[in-house]
């Protein structure tokens, strides 16, 4: 009787240890794993504390569209310094505090008084796949606690595949991203393909065929590359990203380079923020941050990575041998930016 007790108790202890071990490995369940999380914030269970203070924040804003693997920019205005953000998603369970520090300081006005603002980015989850509100209180440093504020978010869809390098911006101007293959070839929004892709040998063979109808360019974008070009031109969308992905067949081993250029400042009065991740095989593996001040003029002679600003590398140790690239396309793409853009838009 003995022995089949302590062959109970050990089997038991497996069961629970077995449990325990995979409550570790998703601690912070449904809402990173769906849709978001903050970096250096701190996981909670249960519900967003709520508070009755309402004077905690004078203005909040969050991006009105999100992608997977992307980033979102959210803005606090204050009268005074805070402490600490709660944010979650409505509906899910669990949410993140997050500590605020380093405010911008916003010089007074002839009608307002200093302010500070603080500027969180909030990292989407490569599988969000539908529209979701956000949720967040505020905690100012005495304790006192906001009302619960909420922003609703809609679904954009983009691909994510075995690498990802998205580009995010905090407002409304055109910025494009551009990446740089080991073998030397640049995806941007007039070379949208891998070089080592099935699409990219269709667009080479097809650029100086004028039979090529909409339809047979159509058929290309989105599988591959490039699939998000926002803001071309200052045509407005508010999705305010950028986002190349590969697959598994058309990725390239080596090292590869990370570009932004403000291409064109829709708004030459406001600053822009911007951060570019890395994601591969579902894990970030880098990422980093920049700004175009006030002022700062667009560029649009973009063909001279030398012109550009690098953000990031990174080096994939596994993958397609890189050969010299093969990239011939002529100064013709340049005059379809907006067309890639309406290409692009209309397949997703």
């Amino acid at each position: 009787m003995k022995s089949i007790k302590n062959l109970f108790g050990l089997f038991f202890c497996m069961a629970v240890i077995s449990a325990c071990g995979n409550d570790d490995g998703d601690t912070n369940g449904v809402l990173e794993k769906n849709f978001i999380s903050v970096e250096n914030g701190e996981y909670n269970e249960g519900s967003l504390p709520v508070g009755t203070n309402e004077n905690l924040i004078e203005s909040a804003s969050f991006d009105s569209k999100a992608l997977p693997g992307g980033s979102s920019y959210l803005e606090l205005n204050s009268t005074e310094e805070l402490d600490y953000l709660n944010v979650s998603v409505k509906d899910v369970s669990g949410y993140f505090k997050v500590k605020l520090e380093n405010p911008e300081i916003v010089p007074p006005t002839s009608r307002v008084g200093s302010s500070y603002r603080y500027t969180i980015i909030i990292t989407i989850s490569q599988n969000l796949e539908k529209d979701f509100t956000l949720e967040y209180t505020i905690v100012s440093k005495n304790g006192d606690v906001s009302p619960k504020y909420s922003s609703d978010v809609e679904y954009v869809k983009a691909g994510t595949g075995v690498l990802q390098v998205n580009l995010k911006f905090n407002n409304e101007k055109d910025v494009d991203l551009h990446v740089e293959e080991p073998d030397g070839n640049v995806i941007n929004y007039w070379n949208c393909f891998p070089s080592q892709s099935e699409e990219y040998e269709k667009l080479l063979s097809w650029e100086d065929d004028d039979n090529i109808t909409e339809e047979q360019w159509e058929s290309l974008f989105g599988r591959v590359g490039l699939d998000i070009d926002s803001n071309a031109g200052c045509d407005i969308d508010g999705i305010n990203s950028e986002n190349v992905f590969f697959e598994k067949d058309c990725m390239q081993k080596g090292k590869y380079n990370v570009y932004v250029n403000l291409f064109d400042n829709c708004d030459p009065r406001i600053a822009t923020d911007y951060v570019v991740r890395v994601i591969y095989k579902g894990k970030e593996i880098a990422k980093n941050e920049g700004r175009f001040e006030i002022g700062a003029e667009g560029n649009g002679d973009d063909e001279n990575l030398a012109n550009l600003v690098k953000v990031l590398d990174f080096t994939i140790d596994e993958g397609l041998q890189a050969v010299k690239s093969r990239t011939e396309l002529s100064g013709r793409a340049h005059l379809l930016k907006g067309e890639f853009k309406m290409l692009i838009n209309k397949n997703n």
